[in-house]
């Protein structure tokens, strides 16, 4: 079965000891943002992900996580592109 971006997001989060309000703080949004992104109902635009791969590499998620991130976040977006059209 396939994992969703929300999930692997959430996931990696929380094994690396990290809290959606430092997240929030560290790319400049709020807690609320982190919590939507988490629970699938939005998907951060593409400056927004490139801020979350950096704030994952600063708390130390290795390359293979953060590539694992970044394709489940471009499936995610080109699956709602798709089904938006």
């Amino acid at each position: 079965m396939e994992t969703s971006f929300a999930q692997q997001m959430k996931a990696l989060r929380q094994r690396l000891g990290s809290k959606q309000l430092w997240l929030a703080h560290v790319i400049g949004c709020t807690g609320a943002a982190v919590s939507f992104w988490e629970s699938g109902k939005r998907v951060p635009d593409e400056g927004t992900m490139v801020r979350i791969l950096d704030a994952m590499n600063l708390a130390g998620a290795s390359d293979r996580e953060l590539a694992w991130l970044r394709q489940s976040w471009w499936e995610t977006k080109f699956r709602r592109l798709r089904t938006s059209a």
